[in-house]
């Protein structure tokens, strides 16, 4: 019988563990985004991403390298980036909040300046979200 038991309690360790590893993978994978490029696959980490642009079909991905363009939406990248570092902040742009160097009022628009003098438009619609989580990453 306490054979039976340590033997379940094992197992349940097991399973248990076997998730956590699981979740943690899946975790490191979402962290890339894999650009399809003419010679190979450009595999980058979330963190080179200064923002990202809805482009037709596609999604135009700024990044300290360049300009890449990816068969996916906006919805889907938005929903693989980290929600603490990353803001959809117009229906066509999302925005590393680490790349974030200033907050502009131009009239009835609001600007984010980033550090690369890229300006881009925050939706009156996604203003407060915007703001909230930018007031939230300074403390």
């Amino acid at each position: 019988m306490r054979e039976r038991r340590r033997s379940a309690a094992v197992s349940e360790l097991s399973r248990k563990l076997s998730a956590l590893l699981e979740d943690r993978e899946k975790q490191l994978h979402d962290r890339r985004v894999i650009v399809p490029t003419s010679t190979g696959d450009l595999i980058m980490n979330s963190d080179e991403i200064d923002w990202i642009e809805a482009d037709g079909y596609y999604a135009a991905i700024h990044a300290r390298n360049g300009r890449h363009l990816v068969r996916e939406s906006l919805v889907s990248l938005e929903e693989r980036l980290d929600p603490m570092r990353f803001v959809r902040v117009h229906r066509a742009a999302i925005v590393n909040l680490d790349r974030v160097s200033e907050v502009r009022h131009e009239g009835s628009e609001t600007l984010l300046l980033l550090r690369d003098g890229v300006r881009i438009p925050v939706s009156r619609r996604r203003r407060q979200v915007t703001r909230r989580i930018l007031h939230r990453t300074q403390d």
